[in-house]
């Protein structure tokens, strides 16, 4: 019966104001932490997923969470490819991502968290990948080790927003999980014999630029498209500011451009910083439809 409702669901979450018929049902099986299988993510993925989480519950009466990356992701992979997924959660892009580059390509997904690091294993079994590899530690600008903070509070829709870990205590951040390992971008890539990247992604609250000046060799070298995650407070929590990062960037090469709905490119310049927003990076001409 559920999952004839979330067909429908599915379908009203593309109509203008369909969203705000299926809130409510979503927010009342939020309130049990239910886990529901689904096999048509992504077409003929298999996930599994708890309706109690923010993004996850998302994902299964919605079709997805990241609903604005995913199509980038498409645009940028095609097999062969390799795409590296910082804060790969229970692995929603990494595992779309294992799709488009097929048997010939690579992802490399790494998730600090142990609960998300198992979550997106089971993921990859289920899907019997064998191209995506799961790094159970975090990324910073050098190797070793750190303290993660996490979110003790319900989010705002009844559920709980679980993946908000991050390096940088918040207002938010009361909870925290035992020591985890760091390494770098380009200490990672050296130790794997990595020759290629194609994509990366960042999504690790705040931790962003310290990711990045860790894989400098990686950026020069190989110039990857970039996906990053741009909000104000992760940002000030790690000491720096938004603009810090995206110049950081663009004095790699890079422009910058928003992500908007459905994948949508509009130059930074024009749109400029909001206090939240994904951001997309290439080398390359890009279209903005």
């Amino acid at each position: 019966m559920l999952n004839i409702i979330r067909k429908l669901t599915k379908i009203l979450r593309g109509w203008p104001g369909g969203v705000l018929l299926c809130e409510p049902l979503r927010k009342a099986y939020g309130r049990k932490r239910k886990i529901a299988r689904v096999d048509d993510f992504q077409g003929d993925l298999t996930m599994f997923l708890d309706l109690g989480e923010h993004m996850q519950s998302q994902i299964f009466w919605y079709g997805s969470y990241s609903r604005d990356l995913l199509p980038v992701v498409h645009r940028v992979l095609a097999p062969g490819m390799v795409f590296i997924d910082g804060g790969a959660n229970i692995g929603e892009i990494s595992v779309a991502a294992a799709k488009a580059v097929g048997s010939s390509g690579k992802v490399f997904a790494f998730e600090p968290v142990h609960r998300f690091a198992k979550h997106l294993r089971d993921h990859v079994a289920a899907n019997r990948f064998q191209n995506l590899e799961v790094s159970e530690c975090g990324l910073s600008f050098e190797p070793g080790e750190a303290e993660i903070f996490i979110s003790d509070a319900p989010y705002r829709d009844g559920t709980h927003n679980d993946g908000l870990g991050s390096l940088f205590r918040r207002g938010d951040a009361l909870g925290m999980t035992n020591t985890i390992p760091i390494t770098t971008l380009d200490a990672f890539m050296a130790e794997k014999g990595v020759d290629r990247v194609d994509l990366l992604k960042l999504d690790i609250e705040g931790s962003e630029l310290n990711a990045l000046k860790g894989g400098m060799e990686m950026l020069q070298r190989h110039q990857p498209a970039l996906i990053v995650e741009v909000g104000e407070d992760t940002c000030r929590a790690a000491g720096y500011s938004m603009n810090e990062l995206v110049s950081f960037v663009q004095g790699l090469g890079y422009s910058a451009y928003r992500i908007g709905r459905r994948g949508r490119l509009d130059p930074l310049e024009r749109t400029g910083l909001a206090k939240f927003q994904n951001l997309f990076f290439t080398t390359r001409p890009a279209d903005p439809v």
